[in-house]
């Protein structure tokens, strides 16, 4: 199969960019980002979540979460993270894919570019995020990439099983909103799952070390799988996360986080994520760890082989 490139109208967005190869697709949006808005095994229902309602707007100094995938940079800092992305960005075309640029901005002195290819034959997503100091002094940051994923759906990520014998082997970081009677949350001997129910209104998130280096999301019949570094010798935000996970009534998001770097001027951190899909996944159980155990079975392995 050969990647095709081709220029899309979606949800109003006149100049938007589809990579396609007959296994799966990807839509990503120009007018605004750098975003990733729709990723879809071919012909299938998109696994991000779109705001309908915010499509088609560009300006203005609010940031609108707008769904698909984007970059954002942590510790969360108000007016850094969220800083909007509402502007037209700079590409070009590559191999496979498209590199979306980001001009440089003013308010935080640094600047996002992502980078998106496609495998020629499978729906493997390669997605390189880069996050530059363009300042004169240093920043301290982590390069953050969120995936805002489609309602109604399962999460799971493998929980560390290192033995280290009386000594603890993990932690878990929770947001002060983050209750853990909350019975869309499962932290079983394996794995923890989160579970997306549209009824239900209160947020819930919660971060961890990866140590595989990948999470899941079971849904619309497929599985998808996304894929980033766990490096043990590294220091990540949040106390450590390299993975965190949030859930709402209107969405999931599947985040994945670079360990914490000191950029001096010109410097760049990267954060590297493979997506995946896999058909004929039925949406498990969040409290069958065999199932789950089963349905994941060699799937969640760094994008680094770590």
């Amino acid at each position: 199969m050969a990647v095709n490139i081709e220029k899309v109208v979606f949800e109003g967005y006149r100049d938007c960019i589809k990579i396609s190869n007959g296994a799966a697709e990807l839509i990503v949006l120009t007018e605004v980002g750098p975003r990733v808005i729709s990723y879809s095994a071919f012909g299938g229902s998109n696994h991000f979540k779109v705001y309908s309602d915010q499509m088609d707007k560009r300006g203005g100094d609010d940031w609108r979460i707008m769904g698909g995938h984007r970059l954002w940079t942590s510790p969360e800092l108000a007016g850094r993270a969220d800083e909007p992305d509402n502007d037209p960005v700079d590409y070009e075309i590559i191999q496979g894919g498209v590199r979306l640029i980001q001009k440089p901005s003013a308010r935080t002195l640094t600047q996002k570019i992502m980078t998106v290819t496609l495998d020629e034959n499978s729906s493997k997503v390669t997605v390189k995020h880069e996050v530059k100091n363009t300042g004169m002094f240093e920043i301290e940051l982590s390069a953050w990439a969120l995936s805002v994923m489609d309602t109604g759906g399962v999460l799971a990520a493998a929980q560390v099983r290192e033995d280290t014998g009386l000594l603890p082997n993990r932690t878990l970081s929770l947001w002060p909103y983050s209750k853990l009677s909350d019975d869309r949350v499962y932290l079983g001997e394996k794995y923890f799952t989160l579970e997306q129910r549209t009824e239900k209104d209160s947020a819930f998130k919660l971060g961890m070390f990866a140590e595989q280096g990948g999470a899941a999301y079971f849904n619309h019949g497929q599985l998808f799988v996304k894929r980033f570094g766990a490096d043990a010798d590294e220091q990540y935000p949040d106390w450590n996360c390299n993975f965190e996970a949030y859930v709402c009534a209107a969405m999931l998001e599947c985040e994945s986080l670079s360990p914490l770097c000191l950029l001096a001027a010109g410097e760049s951190v990267e954060l590297f994520e493979e997506w995946e899909l896999y058909d004929g996944v039925s949406r498990p159980n969040p409290r069958d760890e065999a199932a789950i155990e089963k349905a994941l079975d060699g799937k969640l392995y760094s994008y680094y082989g770590e």
